[in-house]
């Protein structure tokens, strides 16, 4: 008796030892294959802002985006590596309409996708200033 659970544990210790390898490398290649999806608000970022007009709505200044992808890479995420980048060069006084979209939205990793973004857009209404200085 003492023999066969000597030769259970110790004989062919070879391919025991590369079968326990062989189960965590499948572990972890399923493991890390799973895809999640996450809600992350992300602040948004005004580029480019003209100097001389100032901000009179209430703009949002974060947007929840809904991300997909495997789950090593979403864990990798966090809130401060992306931003919603939005260029003002072409902002007019009055109301300016910008649709977020994924060129807008900046840190994002390869192999991660927005499913959703909510608001979608942003609504800002600038006025000229008159010698006052510029609010962002």
């Amino acid at each position: 008796m003492k023999e066969f659970i000597k030769n259970l544990f110790v004989g062919n210790w070879q391919y025991k030892l590369l079968a326990i390898f062989a189960s965590f490398a499948l572990w972890y290649y399923v493991a890390s294959g799973q895809t999640l999806t996450i809600n992350i608000t992300v602040p948004v970022q005004l580029d480019n802002f003209p100097a001389n007009m100032k901000i009179t709505n209430r703009m949002i200044n974060s947007v929840e985006l809904q991300l997909a992808g495997r789950r090593d890479i979403i864990n990798n995420l966090t809130r401060n590596s992306l931003k919603v980048k939005i260029d003002m060069k072409k902002a007019v006084e009055g109301k300016n309409i910008y649709t977020i979209n994924q060129k807008n939205i900046k840190g994002l990793i390869r192999g991660i996708e927005i499913n959703n973004i909510s608001p979608y857009q942003v609504e800002i209404v600038l006025e000229k200033t008159y010698g006052e200085k510029a609010e962002q």
